[in-house]
This record gives structure tokens, C-alpha cells and sequence, in this order.
């Protein structure tokens, strides 16, 4: 995609850099909220440092003037940020977009022009329903089950965020 250099996370991001892309990225979590939770205590009482970027959750937007940049995802470290709160994060941004724009409107109209990239899941079945002896998920669910509520939760985020995304018009 030619990115010059990766999207920056939403905690770095001020001012007008708001409008090159902002990164919501949470290396452990998951659409469950648990999820991912006990490996960031764990590491963060072993003092040590977790990076999952295989397993990462991205929800990111791409500006369309960077989208000719473009080389790589960014990625970030720290707490596992859950889904809900990574898109209340976005909802936050919007409103400083549209500051440093002048008006909601205007911050609708270039937030229509971005390209939105959501990756998650994995980590709810890598660090959480395949270690039933930090999570009680597989004692809970079968894997259908299990899967058929990750698609229940998710569809319930994604609707919420579509909804947020065309409030405005």
C-alpha cells in the first residue's frame, strides 16, 4: 500500500495527525471482553512484555491520501484495550477530527472517504477458549456454540459501529 511509516496509536495520535490514520489496536484482546485479560496481568506482574502480532485486533482507518503510502499494518503494545472500548475510542476521534475540521459534518464527510480495517477474533480462541485452565469457555460452550456467540457478539459491535458511522447524515 506504500504507508511510509505505520498508522500511529490512537494514545500518540494529536492534533491534525488525527487525519493521517489513527490505530485502536489491542495486542490480547478479543471480541469477548475477557479475553486476553489474564495474559496482560500476568505479563504485566512478570514484568514482562507481550506482543501477539500474528493474533493482534486491529480497528483502524486509513485515510485515502496515506492509502498511497501504504507499506504495512501498524501495530502497538500495552493494555488489552477491548473492542467496545476501542470503538468508543473512535468515537472520541471523530469528535477531534471534526474540531480540527470545523463541524461534525465535515468530519462525516472525510471519515466517509477512509478505509475502516477490523481483525479480530483469533485471540478469542487462542487465548481464551484453548486455555481452558485460565478460561472456562470450553468447559462452557462446544465450539459451535463457542463460535456461534463470538458471531453474535461481533455482529452486535459491528452494528453498533455501522450505526455510529451513519448517525450523522
Amino acid at each position: 500500500m506504500g504507508f511510509s511509516e505505520y498508522i500511529p496509536p490512537n494514545a500518540n495520535t494529536t492534533g491534525s495527525d488525527i487525519l493521517k490514520g489513527v490505530n485502536y489496536a489491542s495486542g490480547a484482546a478479543g471480541i469477548l471482553f475477557e479475553t486476553g485479560k489474564r495474559l496482560v496481568y500476568q505479563q504485566f506482574f512478570l514484568s514482562s512484555f507481550i506482543y501477539l502480532s500474528a493474533f493482534r485486533i486491529v480497528l483502524e482507518y486509513y485515510s485515502v491520501s496515506m492509502l498511497r503510502h501504504a507499506t504495512k499494518l501498524a501495530s502497538t503494545q500495552g493494555d488489552n484495550i477491548h473492542l467496545e472500548e476501542q470503538l468508543e475510542n473512535h468515537r472520541a476521534i471523530y469528535l477531534k477530527i471534526a474540531r480540527e475540521l470545523g463541524g461534525l459534518k465535515k468530519a462525516k464527510e472525510y471519515l466517509n472517504q477512509c478505509l475502516y480495517y477490523v481483525n479480530i477474533g483469533s485471540n478469542d480462541y487462542i487465548n481464551n477458549f484453548f486455555l481452558p485452565q485460565q478460561y472456562p469457555s470450553s468447559r462452557i460452550y462446544t465450539l459451535e456454540e463457542y463460535t456461534n456467540l463470538l458471531i453474535r457478539k461481533l455482529s452486535q459491535y459491528l452494528e453498533v459501529f455501522y450505526n455510529f458511522l451513519f448517525a450523522f447524515q
